[in-house]
């Protein structure tokens, strides 16, 4: 939770922490190493393909899912700019998209893939 807005809530997802002292409620720097991925799931036995960063917000209509591309700064947004990204939405699937091309699960096993692209490829050429 940021100390500068604390109706924010951000949770990362499938990641292996570097340290004990790591922990909800514990205060980190930006900078900080927090973990690494961890793309094994011991408990459904699986591989995952990525990490997840979840960013909820509280409103007074109750807590809502907010992109994490959405609220970071723009200098930190403009690294991803000189990296090959147009605008924030490249990184979007939005709600009318998901409701259109829904994905299946069994529990939490995704059956399908759906048809929408959930990639953004970073350029290693920085643009100017």
């Amino acid at each position: 939770m940021p100390d500068d807005q604390p109706a924010f809530i951000i949770v990362i997802y499938h990641c292996d922490l570097t340290t004990s002292s790591i922990a909800p409620g514990k205060d980190v720097q930006a900078g900080d190493l927090l973990g690494f991925a961890s793309l094994y799931d011991e408990e459904l036995d699986q591989y995952s393909t990525s990490f997840d960063i979840a960013l909820w917000v509280n409103t007074p209509q109750g807590a809502k899912l907010v992109s994490y591309f959405e609220a970071v700064t723009d200098d930190l947004f403009n690294h991803y700019i000189v990296r090959g990204v147009d605008s924030r939405q490249d990184f979007i699937i939005t709600r009318e998209q998901r409701d259109a091309d829904p994905l299946l699960c069994d529990g939490e096993t995704f059956l399908t893939e759906g048809n929408l692209e959930n990639w953004v490829y970073l350029n290693n050429e920085l643009r100017k």
